[in-house]
């Protein structure tokens, strides 16, 4: 990315919270868990540290839950995939505890970056990228709060994104966010 590319001496991580399904680092869903806990592909340098489990899941959910990883994750700095990154949706097992663990992945990764300086990113330059549905009705409101809630805690400014159908909205979240760190005005999204 250009941001990147102007700031070759400090590589920013960028954390993409709910959205890192565009970013498969295996080739098939029953290999994300040791992908994950191998620290493989795009999503290396994440701890399993970070990851607490118990306090989110039990037993059950962890065996059925195998698309959790494909949810949320800390990238490090380096280039997109050009194509391919789709996932098809039913590949994909959906949970009603994503949204807290995506939140706490955000937390974790705004906490990594400012306590032990891997970025030194400022308040200021973070954006929340916010879906919105033209059909507000059809859409959950703790789902549809929970990013604007996060936001609003850490005092950070927002990006709304129109989500008319789950993979257009999710290319449109995709193309703000790159559009942001490209520009330089903010260094995560």
């Amino acid at each position: 990315m250009s941001q990147i590319k102007q700031n070759s001496e400090r590589l920013l991580p960028v954390a993409i919270v709910g959205k890192s399904a565009l970013f498969p680092v295996a080739l098939t869903p029953k290999a994300f868990w040791p992908n994950l806990l191998g620290l493989k592909g795009l999503m290396t340098g994440l701890a399993t540290s970070q990851w607490p489990f118990s306090e989110f899941f039990s037993t059950q959910d962890l065996k059925n839950l195998k698309g959790f990883v494909m949810n949320s994750g800390l990238l490090t700095s380096g280039g997109l995939p050009a194509d391919g990154f789709e996932i098809p949706p039913e590949i994909l097992k959906i949970s009603t505890v994503l949204p807290v663990v995506g939140l706490f992945l955000a937390k974790q990764a705004l906490e990594d970056t400012r306590s032990f300086q891997k970025g030194g990113i400022r308040g200021d330059q973070v954006k929340v990228v916010l879906e919105t549905r033209n059909d507000n009705a059809s859409q959950p409101p703790s789902r549809q709060n929970i990013a604007e809630l996060f936001a609003s805690h850490f005092g950070f400014t927002t990006s709304p994104v129109n989500d008319s159908a789950p993979l257009p909205g999710t290319l449109a979240w995709l193309g703000t966010a790159v559009q942001e760190l490209q520009a330089g005005t903010v260094d995560l999204v």
